[in-house]
């Protein structure tokens, strides 16, 4: 299950998920919305917080990929190309 999925089903906030976990509720926001690949040590903490509905396999694979421009980088799922 996705992080966005768990705090819907159990009814939390970005504010209150971030006070649950002690942690800065802009890094959450970011990591929610796939502008942030989260740290391992995140998705070990969300997954013991979440009782293991939400597990370290759960998170979608993010890479880095060179566009036409050298300086310039996105981030995509992917599963979305694939």
């Amino acid at each position: 299950m996705q992080l966005k999925e768990w705090m819907k089903k159990n009814r939390y906030n970005i504010k209150q998920f971030a006070e649950l976990l002690d942690y800065n509720r802009d890094t959450i926001g970011k990591i929610i919305n796939g502008k942030m690949t989260p740290t391992e040590r995140f998705k070990k903490l969300v997954y013991k917080e979440t009782n293991g509905e939400v597990s370290i396999d759960d998170w979608p694979d993010i890479k880095l990929v060179k566009k036409d421009d050298p300086n310039q980088m996105l981030l995509f799922d992917t599963q979305e190309v694939m």
